[in-house]
């Protein structure tokens, strides 16, 4: 292919090379030389036009080959990408529900020992409260993070739960909606000014 390659180029560079000449040479004081750079533009958009499809007739098989392979792996490794996710959801429901039972577990143990305190102040008159001091609350313990060939990592994220609360730096302007309700016929959109701009096109 490097020598298709190699006589495309020179065919683009003898596109290229005068267009890029006369750009830079053309000077625009009156309509003729509007004209003239009328008529330069549509030369470069014609030897776009041409570059394009050269680079298509190039690209269009590897691009074909390429998406057929990529199709053809993925459909291979969708049944593993499957089963990683199922494994991943149990491992992380059991942690959900391991984590219960042990925070169940402290709750009962702290509430058991509390009850025993007061119970043993109410049943022994001599014992005053500042003399048996409320139990230590047992901390409770965090479920293993690496269990196997398996760890997990905590991570930050979110959810909306009051769209109207959400600070505006954080809200994006959805630019295609904006621009396809101008397109058609939308003038007044409360926080936008919209107008005209000028724009050249090739005819």
């Amino acid at each position: 292919m490097e020598p298709e390659v190699m006589k495309v180029e020179k065919e683009i560079l003898n596109l290229t090379l005068p267009a890029t000449i006369k750009a830079e040479t053309l000077v625009v004081r009156s309509e003729e030389d509007v004209e003239e750079g009328s008529n330069l533009l549509r030369k470069i958009k014609d030897a776009e036009i041409i570059i394009e499809d050269k680079r298509k007739s190039f690209t269009a098989p590897l691009n074909k080959s390429l998406k057929e392979i990529n199709k053809t792996f993925k459909e291979m490794t969708l049944p593993l990408v499957e089963a990683r996710e199922e494994i991943g959801k149990k491992i992380l429901e059991w942690r959900r529900i391991e984590r219960n039972r042990i925070e169940d577990e402290m709750r009962i143990a702290n509430d058991k020992a509390e009850k025993e305190r007061l119970e043993a102040i109410e049943t022994s008159p001599e014992i005053e409260e500042k003399d048996y001091p409320a139990v230590e609350v047992i901390e409770i313990p965090e479920v293993k993070k690496t269990m196997g060939n398996t760890q997990v990592r905590k991570y930050w994220t979110y959810e909306i739960i009051d769209i109207d609360k959400v600070p505006k730096e954080f809200m994006v302007v959805d630019d295609l909606s904006i621009r396809r309700v101008i397109r058609y016929g939308e003038r007044i959109i409360p926080g936008l000014k919209i107008y005209q701009e000028e724009k050249i096109s090739i005819v």
